[in-house]
């Protein structure tokens, strides 16, 4: 079972990790959603395990539910990420989160272009990509 903190997130960046989570998660309520949220001790509790793995937020409005997986700079290609996507995407839909900020940490395309070759060859196409900016506290979904 995957729970918890990505073995392969440098440490520096996990505290990036949780404020992204915890911003999505209040963004996600505020919008009408019931949310739940690992790593941050969110009040309405954390997400149940999905195929062996708990995702970041489980978001539901409605007859919807969806998953969101927020990644840092150095997990969007790990082997955890794609273990996780896969497992969230068999059940619901799912939206990859990253920052915004890996922007100057990729030459070619950014952040959305590098995250979207992942998941192609992942196979993964169900999966929804989406930056969140970290000072706008915007969640920008890229379809």
């Amino acid at each position: 079972m995957y729970r918890g903190k990505n073995p392969n997130r440098v440490h520096v960046e996990q505290s990036t990790h949780d404020r992204c989570v915890q911003a999505v998660a209040e963004n996600l309520a505020a919008d009408g959603y019931h949310v739940l949220a690992d790593h941050i001790h969110w009040e309405p509790g954390a997400p149940h395990e999905i195929s062996h793995c708990v995702p970041d937020i489980l978001a539901k409005k409605g007859d919807q539910t969806t998953v969101f997986e927020v990644e840092t700079c150095s997990t969007i290609s790990d082997i955890h990420t794609r273990e996780q996507l896969a497992a969230f995407s068999l059940t619901y839909p799912t939206v990859l989160v990253i920052p915004q900020d890996c922007l100057s940490r990729f030459l070619e395309g950014g952040p959305v272009e590098h995250a979207r070759n992942y998941l192609k060859g992942w196979g993964l196409h169900r999966v929804t990509l989406a930056t969140f900016d970290p000072r706008s506290q915007k969640l920008q979904i890229h379809r």
